[in-house]
This record gives structure tokens, sequence and C-alpha cells, in this order.
């Protein structure tokens, strides 16, 4: 898409970093597979071990960062029109993705789902998860909207 305008550099970058959040929220449902296949794990764990460090540090130390950091994306960057709508759509996007991890996870364990089928669904989540905002990050670094299919028509809506 580039009916919505230029990305600048510093767009890009912070549109990049924030997809880092999602993939963040899916390590827990990956665990099964990261430790099936451990070098797909130290890969993961390389690349963003720093976030994760940082991430998981704060969320430690603050009560409800996790809502924190949502509130503050979603108010101060998806609904603020002196950001481009590139930083913004990237934003909402990354945080749809955390919202459908979230829901996962609460149906998962309302349902009590400890069996094969809940570990699958784990799984698939975490690949689902990772995949999209491993894809996002990377259009979003070269300056490209990226498309996923629902996801990123909810984010224009909210962007609209």
């Amino acid at each position: 898409m580039t009916w919505r305008g230029q990305s600048s550099p510093p767009d890009r970058i912070f549109s990049a970093l924030v997809y880092l959040l999602p993939i963040i929220r899916a390590l827990p449902f990956g665990i099964g597979l990261l430790t099936a296949i451990p070098a797909l794990g130290q890969i993961v764990l390389l690349a963003i071990g720093p976030f994760l460090q940082l991430y998981s540090t704060l969320s430690n130390s603050i009560p409800f960062f996790q809502l924190i950091v949502f509130f503050a994306l979603y108010l101060g960057v998806v609904r603020n029109y002196r950001f481009s709508n590139f930083l913004r759509y990237n934003v909402m996007q990354a945080l749809l993705i955390g919202i459908v991890i979230s829901l996962v996870g609460i149906v998962t364990s309302l349902l009590g789902m400890n069996n094969l089928l809940g570990e699958t669904l784990h799984t698939l989540t975490f690949l689902a998860a990772f995949g999209a905002s491993i894809y996002s990050l990377v259009r979003s670094a070269t300056g490209l909207f990226p498309e996923l299919p629902m996801i990123s028509d909810a984010a224009y809506q909210y962007i609209r």
C-alpha cells in the first residue's frame, strides 16, 4: 500500500521494533516447540535476548506493565494523529497480534487444555504469531506496509 504516504527512517525503526512485543508475548506458547528444536530456541533467544531480558525485568518490577505498555502505545501512538500513518498502522497491527495471543491464552486456560490438543493449539499460536511478527517486522523495516489477513483490515479501521 502506498496511498498512505512515505515512511521516514525513524518510523521504520520504531515500526519494526514494536513487532518484538508480540514475539515476546508468543514465546510462552512456543516452549514445547523451542525445547523440541533447541537450535531454533537458541536462534530466537539470540535474536531477541536483550529485549526479552528488559521486558521481563520491567514486567516483574512494575505492576500491570503489559497493560501500561498497551495503553501507552494505543493512546500515545495509534490515537495520536501527529505520528505518520505508517507508524500508527504498524503499532496497531502489533497490538492486534498481541490481543489474539492473549485471547488464545484465555480460551485455553478456561477450557483447561493441558493435553495434546492444548499443546497443538499453543504451538500453532506461536508459529502464527511468530511468523506474522517476523514478516511484519521485515516489511516495516523496508518501509512497506505489511498485509496480514483480517488483522490489517482491523488495524486500518482503527487508524482512519
